[in-house]
């Protein structure tokens, strides 16, 4: 089938581009022709000769005649070669011009004919329905390898990674914490265990001790002897004795009198048990006024077990979900307010380039620039010196204090060590407002815990 269309496709070709079977064929005086398309754009160009590089005759119509014949043996031609009768080609007929679909229009990415082409597709680019194909289709296919890589780790399997990582980290870190604890209520169980075995023994000791002692010397025995012979006497001796024997007999109970405070003291061992070991418990569970939300953090951040140290180091493999930030080192606290006074202290230490601050809820995780009209206000430090005009640049601040006012409508910056103000914002925001910090360069940021803080 291919062989036998071969010749006829060649000679039915137009003329001019030798692309495109024609459709509307126009002849010279010279007998050789070409499509109305291309003898328009001849036209317009002033050219006026036979496209025929053999004959280059000029000629002298403004309007050559369109040959009839041609143009029905070149519709048939195109309807035999797609392999369809008439009525099954109307489906590919322009429905403006009833003429076969044969070009794509790149301009308005559209299907049209040959009298689309020269009416209100004049000025456009267009190719060939086939190329047109070809082309979409490469893209297609890229797209497809593209989900085809996507589909052995997509996103949402990374997501799923992600929640399983996270699922066993957080489960042993519990499992750490409450060691921890129980560690700690099992040595504070010994050490009142212990307090309360000693006293025993010092109580029993001296109790032992006295009944040692009553033994030992048979000083009961040898009482009341005595005063068994005192209750036989009479008159005047016996009274002038009672008196001496009375005295005796108090010094000599006395070395056998229970001492004060004999048993064990209870109510020290007891009274306000749990409250005294919460009170030693606090020292070593510290409070936090703000915990960072991982969720959020740059990729190249890390975060400590805890969750109050943030540390810029290498790109990690995360997921990209909605929450993170993807520009800029941000990290948010996993808490927002909209009321009320809260403050934080940062440890920066030694750190050479970081931002601590707060931003509204709605902060723009993909592309932020740190600025109040963006909902960040924040003061950082980097190359050498601070975002803020500070009188004494070569004084260098270890801790920042954070503290924001939502009844003033401002956040303050101070050196918690003197409570000196280094800078303060006023805060136009009815959304709920996050604490943020930035570490680049390798820096290092840290919260410090309420305990360790100085209040006024």
């Amino acid at each position: 089938m291919a062989s036998s269309l071969a010749s006829p496709e060649k000679d039915l070709k137009c003329a001019g581009c030798n692309e495109k079977i024609c459709k509307e064929n126009v002849v010279f005086t010279c007998s050789h022709g070409l499509c109305s398309v291309c003898l328009e754009k001849r036209w317009l160009r002033g050219v006026r000769k036979c496209p025929k590089k053999s004959c280059k005759k000029r000629s002298p119509s403004e309007s050559p005649i369109i040959n009839q014949a041609l143009k029905m043996a070149c519709r048939s031609f195109l309807q035999k070669k797609n392999g369809r009768d008439s009525t099954q080609s109307q489906d590919f007929l322009c429905p403006q011009h009833q003429e076969i679909l044969q070009f794509f229009c790149t301009d308005d990415q559209k299907v049209v004919c040959v009298e689309c082409l020269s009416q209100e597709h004049q000025m456009h680019s267009f190719c060939s329905i086939k190329k047109a194909v070809s082309d979409r289709k490469e893209r297609i296919q890229a797209r497809l390898e593209d989900l085809k890589t996507k589909q052995g780790k997509s996103e949402f399997h990374k997501v799923k990674d992600q929640i399983e990582s996270q699922v066993q980290q957080i489960e042993r870190q519990i499992k750490s914490e409450f060691q921890e604890l129980k560690q700690f209520l099992e040595e504070e169980e010994m050490s009142r265990i212990t307090a309360l075995k000693e006293e025993e023994n010092n109580k029993s000791w001296s109790v032992t001790k006295k009944i040692g002692e009553l033994h030992k010397g048979k000083f009961l025995a040898a009482e009341i002897s005595r005063l068994k012979k005192m209750v036989k006497g009479d008159g005047v001796t016996f009274l002038q004795k009672y008196k001496d024997d009375e005295k005796s007999a108090q010094n000599t109970l006395q070395n056998f009198t229970l001492d004060s405070g004999a048993l064990i003291d209870a109510a020290k061992h007891l009274g306000n048990l749990r409250y005294n070991v919460w009170e030693k418990l606090k020292d070593i569970c510290p409070h936090f006024p703000v915990i960072l939300d991982p969720n959020s953090a740059n990729k190249t951040l890390s975060l400590s077990e805890d969750l109050v140290k943030v540390t810029h180091g290498q790109l990690q493999d995360l997921p990209d979900n909605p929450e993170r930030f993807s520009v800029q080192p941000f990290v948010l606290g996993s808490e927002g307010f909209d009321s009320g006074i809260h403050s934080w202290e940062v440890e920066v230490g030694n750190s050479t380039d970081w931002i601590v601050g707060v931003t509204k809820e709605s902060v723009k995780r993909m592309e932020t620039e740190i600025s109040p009209e963006n909902g960040i206000w924040a003061i950082g430090f980097s190359n050498n010196q601070y975002s803020f005009n500070n009188l004494n640049p070569h004084i260098r601040y270890h801790k920042i204090k954070v503290q924001l006012d939502f009844s003033a409508d401002r956040v303050q910056f101070l050196n918690p060590d003197t409570n000196e103000q280094l800078h303060s914002f006023n805060i136009i925001s009815s959304e709920k407002i996050y604490p943020v910090f930035q570490a680049c360069n390798g820096s290092s940021l840290k919260i410090l815990p309420v305990s360790s803080q100085k209040f006024d």
